[in-house]
């Protein structure tokens, strides 16, 4: 484990408003680095000084974490000390020289890149803000079981006999786990090996469950996983398994787990039926499921064949009748899906100044479908590419993600010295593409020499749960491009969308920047779809950015918490406002040993 760390200053960040007699902001550093952060550690902290180095009241109005569209700003807090310890906000005055200290804390809930924005608003001669960007990585183990049924079942066996079920135990995290145990409450028949778990990342590790009962009766146990270093409760799975004697019919394997079915993939299992002095046996699947058909290839063997034709359930039983004797139902369970990934066809980044800072904005591939997709490292298609491209969620590829799960990169802009569009393609590429052909999202971003810039063109916040004060403010940049300042006028931002910094700058000199921030706070359960209008008299025309997000009675993508899909606040997948969009080769065999993780009763961490 790490200890709690103080992070080191990077840079001084000073805001010259004017002349010397002037109010004058100054942030040390500009921008904080918390490395690399366990879930199950102490939180990283760091100190952020805000100092008035100039003369005259600058009166600090409100300090607000702002989220990129990961949800990552709850993994973050800011205090301010004195003299600003209870004045932030309405306000808290610094004059001459007098400063705060801002004391930051990371701890991550999530694996992943887990960035953030502090924004500082204030008032020296006018409103202003100033961003300070924040970074912070949150790795660790994970534990899931792969491809698990609601309740494994062994069906009915002779009292006295034992019978094994194989599971998968996976870890998607970014370093080995070597202290899962597994253990069974209220065991009865019940045994499990091996007692200790080693699971390496991006591996799995079998485990086997055996169930021998010594008396008749029906018997019911709960099977948990858990490590000291994965954060939450353990992963708890229903076991369930009875004795009968007059059971003479063993099946091997005593259940069939088909995990997930593709409707383009089928699949097969066989079944070895043993019983002293058996001649012949008949089987048929109680109740029938379309798609599934069962054969009896020889006297003491059978093969199942599942090729759904439709996504479901194919929980069933498989019923073995010898011609003497008590008949045998073997359970069957696993679900018919159908894989389906998903991408933006087209980002706009924004519009920037030329030879001035660019801003980063995230872009998502989404699961789809109801089957858990194999995704490979995006990429730019362009080797001479104006992005560049950071990995933000998974962090190591190939990847899996369950359906409606997102993974996430971060693409910025390189600077430039001349007016002018970039473009490049993000590719992608999943064991859920049609004829092999990956996905394709169209990335742009404008340079100006004159005029105003805003960045980024699009806000998407996804799904969010109505009347819940969600945080979920994502910040947008504006830069004056000119040689001459320009006045802004009150934006235009249309309910349930709002200005969410408690101030809008009134101006802007020139090679000025300002940031503010937009949240998403719905009131009924609709999609919305609406336009931020800036305007100025010194602009010939207004600056917008297309706003875009869903309101639901229940749930929802509020990365302070589980996704849509369920997902832990410390899933690297989670998110809080998303940018996606709608749109079979495989992957390596790296991707297919990466099989559906189902972990129940909570996400694997």
């Amino acid at each position: 484990m790490n200890a709690p760390r103080a992070l080191a200053a990077a840079a001084l960040l000073a805001g010259a408003r004017g002349a010397a007699a002037d109010p004058m902001l100054s942030v040390m550093p500009a921008s904080v680095d918390a490395g690399r952060v366990e879930l199950s550690d102490a939180a990283a902290t760091a100190t952020v000084r805000i100092t008035n180095t100039g003369t005259g009241p600058l009166k600090l109005l409100a300090l607000q974490l702002l989220d990129g569209g990961t949800g990552a700003a709850t993994d973050w807090t800011a205090m301010p000390g004195a003299p600003c310890s209870a004045g932030v906000p309405p306000s808290c005055a610094l004059t001459d020289t007098l400063f705060t200290d801002v004391a930051l804390a990371f701890a991550p809930r999530s694996i992943g890149v887990r960035d953030a924005t502090l924004l500082v608003n204030y008032h020296d001669t006018a409103d202003r803000s100033i961003s300070i960007p924040l970074h912070g990585v949150g790795v660790g183990p994970t534990l899931a079981l792969v491809a698990a049924p609601t309740v494994l079942d062994f069906g009915t066996l002779p009292v006295g006999v034992a019978a094994e079920l194989t599971l998968q135990v996976a870890n998607h995290g970014t370093r080995d786990l070597t202290d899962g145990e597994l253990a069974i409450a209220q065991p009865g028949p019940f045994t499990t090996s091996p007692g200790k778990l080693v699971v390496t990342a991006a591996a799995m590790t079998p485990i086997t469950l055996t169930c021998k009962p010594a008396s008749t009766g029906t018997f019911t146990a709960t099977l948990q996983l858990s490590a000291p270093d994965v954060p939450g409760p353990p992963i708890e799975l229903d076991l369930r398994c009875a004795g009968d004697p007059a059971q003479t019919l063993v099946a091997t394997p005593p259940a069939i787990l088909l995990g997930e079915v593709r409707l383009s993939a089928p699949a097969h299992a066989d079944l070895a039926i043993t019983e002293g002095g058996m001649v012949a046996l008949t089987a048929a699947l109680v109740p029938p499921i379309p798609g599934l058909t069962v054969t009896v290839p020889a006297p003491a063997t059978l093969h199942l064949a599942a090729a759904p034709i439709a996504d479901g359930s194919l929980d069933t039983k498989l019923v073995v009748t010898p011609e003497t004797g008590a008949p045998l139902a073997i359970p069957v369970t696993g679900s018919a899906v159908t894989a389906r990934a998903s991408v933006p066809p087209a980002v706009s980044l924004g519009t920037f100044c030329v030879q001035q800072p660019t801003t980063p904005r995230l872009v998502a591939l989404t699961a789809t479908g109801s089957a858990t997709v194999g995704v490979s490292a995006p990429v730019l298609q362009d080797p001479a590419s104006p992005f560049d491209l950071a990995r933000i969620a998974p962090l190591d590829y190939p990847g899996m993600l369950a359906p409606q799960e997102r993974a996430f990169v971060a693409i910025t802009p390189r600077p430039r010295s001349v007016a002018g569009t970039a473009s490049d393609d993000l590719v992608w590429a999943t064991d859920a593409d049609v004829d092999g052909i990956p996905s394709h999202t169209s990335l742009t971003a404008t340079f100006l020499a004159d005029g105003g810039a805003i960045a980024p063109g699009m806000l998407v916040f996804g799904q969010v749960q109505i009347h819940v004060d969600a945080r979920n403010a994502q910040q947008v940049t504006l830069q004056n491009c000119s040689a001459a300042a320009f006045q802004l006028d009150p934006p235009q931002v249309p309910a349930p969308f709002s200005i969410d910094s408690p101030n809008f700058p009134t101006a802007l000199k020139p090679g000025e920047a300002a940031t503010f921030s937009v949240g998403f706070h719905p009131t009924q359960p609709l999609a919305v779809t609406k336009t931020l209008i800036i305007t100025s008299p010194q602009l010939p025309a207004p600056l917008k950015v297309d706003l875009s997000g869903e309101g639901i009675a229940n749930g929802g993508d509020t990365d302070a918490g589980p996704s849509s899909a369920g997902l832990s606040s410390t899933s690297f997948y989670a998110c809080g406002g998303c940018a996606t969009d709608d749109p079979s080769g495989a992957l390596a065999v790296a991707l297919a040993a990466l099989a559906a993780a189902v972990p129940r009763r909570r996400r694997a961490r």
